[in-house]
């Protein structure tokens, strides 16, 4: 389970808590009724490309309404 506490708004990018372990993660949502998932393309190039200095990938999915991606949070 995953506590949303602030969003950087120049990009959409919220910083979530796991509140068993105190890790922290940037979410990005997308509204699934947007014409083409961008999110879903970024999950597949971050799994693809496991470099160093880009974000681990640690999950992608959808709800009702949003896509979602859960990445590593890099830097402040």
């Amino acid at each position: 389970m995953f506590f949303i506490r602030k969003n950087r708004e120049f990009r959409k990018i919220y910083i979530a808590s796991n509140i068993n372990t105190k890790e922290e993660f940037a979410v990005k949502l997308e509204i699934r009724t947007t014409s083409r998932c961008l999110l879903e393309t970024e999950a597949c190039i971050l799994s693809h490309l496991k470099a160093f200095g880009l974000p681990e990938l640690k999950l992608f999915g959808c709800n009702n309404e949003y896509n979602i991606l859960i990445m590593e949070l890099l830097g402040e």
